[in-house]
């Protein structure tokens, strides 16, 4: 009892609070910042939950799959995440913790023999927070966001999403879901974002483009609110089997219809909106009143 005692109070003490990873570092070494790791899975075995990974300097940091409460911050680095044939990221943490991915370059090498899969998976987790990434290339979601935890938020702030076979965020939670998606920028995928059943999502001031169908797609039982957006040039604005409510947002430019409705869905306009250019426009199935 004594001996097993002291070996778990080794490998918690052995853990820091902080960890480094460099390009020229090495997994054997403690991750300390003058005697950094290699890769992102190099420590995160060595970093605490609830801890902090920083980026050192530029460089290929590998795929990684994360199981507790952590930070990755490439500050000042973008630090590069390439990986082939399998997510780039895998969130499989439990029901209450929270993963920040901050100051990435996650790289699904869209153009080799075998891609990555998804760009970030996220399996299960209480909080998921995205800021200042680009995500690009892979054959099936740019974010795929299926937690099975009660009650998950997914938060997406700053990043610039492009070049997936699926969708550039794809919502199909297993439990009520929030999602937040701000200030970003998803183009040039199969649909723009598309939310399924049991999500409540927030599109605000994002740009939707380039998307060879929906801009955005939502499937009955979902609710999406955008928000100063903007959705253009995609096969069809925004497709709706759910509930959706528009607000300060253009729609324009699609080669398709920029409102469609299905399945008794619903596209509600609210303050002022621009939908022009598209084919056809179409219309919204009602408006709420300024309060």
């Amino acid at each position: 009892m004594l001996a097993t005692y002291s070996c778990l109070t080794h490998n918690a003490r052995a853990q820091a609070t902080r960890t480094w990873i460099s390009g020229v570092g090495d997994d054997a070494n403690p991750c300390s910042r003058t005697a950094p790791c290699k890769t992102f899975a190099g420590a995160i075995s060595k970093t605490v939950a609830h801890g902090e990974i920083n980026v050192m300097d530029p460089g290929g940091f590998g795929g990684v799959t994360i199981t507790k409460s952590i930070t990755f911050d490439g500050q000042g680095t973008m630090a590069s995440i390439l990986v082939t044939g399998s997510p780039c990221i895998t969130i499989n943490a439990g029901d209450t913790d929270v993963v920040t991915l901050r100051n990435l370059s996650i790289n699904g090498l869209q153009d080799h023999t075998t891609p990555a899969t998804y760009g970030i998976r996220i399996l299960r987790a209480g909080v998921v927070r995205i800021e200042n990434c680009v995500i690009f290339g892979g054959t099936t979601n740019g974010i795929n966001f299926q937690s099975t935890s009660p009650n998950a938020a997914l938060y997406v702030q700053k990043c610039h999403i492009y070049g997936f076979d699926g969708a550039g965020i794809f919502i199909h939670s297993l439990a009520d879901a929030k999602v937040v998606v701000t200030d970003s920028e998803i183009e040039q995928c199969a649909i723009g974002i598309q939310a399924h059943a049991g999500s409540n999502t927030m599109i605000r001031t994002s740009l939707i483009t380039q998307n060879n169908g929906a801009g955005v797609d939502v499937g009955a039982g979902a609710s999406v609110t955008l928000e100063g957006a903007q959705v253009s040039q995609n096969g069809t604005g925004i497709a709706s089997a759910g509930d959706v409510t528009l607000s300060d947002s253009t729609v324009t430019g699609q080669t398709g219809a920029g409102l469609s409705t299905s399945a008794g869905g619903s596209i509600l306009t609210y303050h002022n909106n621009k939908i022009f250019g598209n084919h056809p426009d179409g219309n919204p199935t009602g408006s709420m009143p300024l309060r």
